[in-house]
């Protein structure tokens, strides 16, 4: 009996670990899409300034460029995405986390980019993690609070770019020079 309570134990940590791990990383995702969309609609507009043989070279290079951007965004997350305190509420959630971003090291990234659910992604890699059991994990390990969750959300995007506050200062000082 003991057997199975741990068995049970680590599949609903592993339930728990791979849907907090999806959803923080999409959550990352989806910031790092709205940071980069100003900075990518001043680079097509340059784009678009360019004569048409630099202009296709440019705008490959650009979309590149903000496919990249995305993916380092989600490398680092999953660099420290086990440490912070929603993957850490239990020692089975935390045991599990790293077991399953060393499992998944390519798929989950490449998911998050490709924006496939977390439950159907889940529920192929971990047996029974769908529906209720899902629910059932996570509360069992996870973090519901949410204001929690949204600090450290907020922390992680200062974490990720120190610097993109004070150019946002900056900027608005530039952009409040009289003409």
């Amino acid at each position: 009996i003991a057997l199975s309570t741990a068995t049970s134990a680590l599949d609903t940590a592993n339930c728990a670990a791979c849907y907090l791990a999806h959803g923080r990383l999409s959550y990352i995702l989806n910031t790092t899409k709205e940071e980069l969309e100003l900075s990518k609609e001043a680079n097509d507009k340059k784009a678009q300034k360019v004569d048409k043989v630099q202009k296709a070279q440019t705008k490959r290079w650009l979309k590149n460029e903000y496919g990249v951007a995305l993916r380092a965004a989600l490398e680092e997350e999953i660099e420290v995405l086990c440490s912070r305190d929603q993957m850490t509420t239990t020692a089975a959630l935390k045991t599990a986390c790293q077991q399953f971003i060393e499992a998944q090291e390519d798929d989950l990234p490449r998911a998050v980019l490709d924006e496939k659910p977390s439950g159907p992604f889940c529920a192929a890699l971990v047996p029974g993690c769908d529906g209720d059991a899902v629910k059932a994990a996570v509360d069992a390990h996870g973090d519901t609070d949410s204001a929690a969750h949204a600090a450290g959300a907020a922390a992680a995007r200062e974490v990720r770019n120190p610097a993109r506050k004070g150019q946002e200062r900056a900027q608005g000082a530039v952009d409040q020079r009289p003409d």
